[in-house]
């Protein structure tokens, strides 16, 4: 399993990893149950740090450019990421619209091995986040094969686009400031940064 971290801090397991997609939900009189959304999502991350000699980098990250995004490695699904056997590049051949929830990628002897269903990733030419909803097998004859993401696409995605995974899969986010605390020290040593809320950048 990889380790990620957080402005040099490693993180700690476990971490939430959660989908927020706003969908309207009504009963009518009738007792029928309506539900709709307008396909909006952003993920949002929730974790500790192992704070060491990143006292300055965290403080720092509490205070400083703020309504600025900043970028880090996507964190993997532990369970997950322990199946993935893929290496190689996945390229897009041709453009997918937004609001597809497949995306074709060109199958190569050069590329080979396993993607499996809730691997994170992300598309070279926007920096949305997105979810295998399905295994993506690239074993067999060169060809194309089938990209199936949550949440659909929020951009075109365009042709000669690369897929993003493992660690090249980056996170574009904003630190959650609703609740956000500084750093706690106790006789001058770093005692607990709290928890760090992250929200992705869409």
């Amino acid at each position: 399993m990889a380790t990620y971290f957080y402005h040099g801090a490693q993180i700690l397991a476990p971490f939430s990893i959660i989908s927020n997609s706003p969908t309207y939900d009504a009963d009518t009189v009738s007792l029928k149950k309506l539900r709709s959304t307008q396909g909006h999502q952003r993920w949002e991350l929730s974790f500790e740090v192992l704070a060491n000699n990143n006292a300055a980098d965290l403080l720092l990250a509490s205070v400083e450019n703020l309504n600025t995004a900043a970028t880090m490695v996507m964190p993997q699904i532990r369970e997950v990421e322990d199946l993935n056997t893929l290496s190689g590049n996945l390229v897009v051949p041709t453009e997918t619209s937004a609001n597809s929830a497949t995306v074709v990628v060109t199958n190569t002897f050069s590329t080979l091995g396993i993607l499996k269903k809730g691997t994170f990733i992300k598309f070279s030419n926007h920096g949305k986040i997105y979810i295998l909803s399905q295994d993506l097998d690239m074993a067999g004859a060169s060809g194309t094969k089938t990209l199936n993401v949550f949440p659909k696409l929020q951009k075109t995605v365009s042709a000669t686009s690369t897929v993003q995974y493992g660690s090249a899969c980056m996170l574009s986010y904003f630190r959650e400031i609703t609740n956000m605390q500084g750093l706690n020290f106790s006789d001058g040593v770093l005692s607990n940064v709290g928890s760090v809320q992250l929200i992705e950048a869409v």
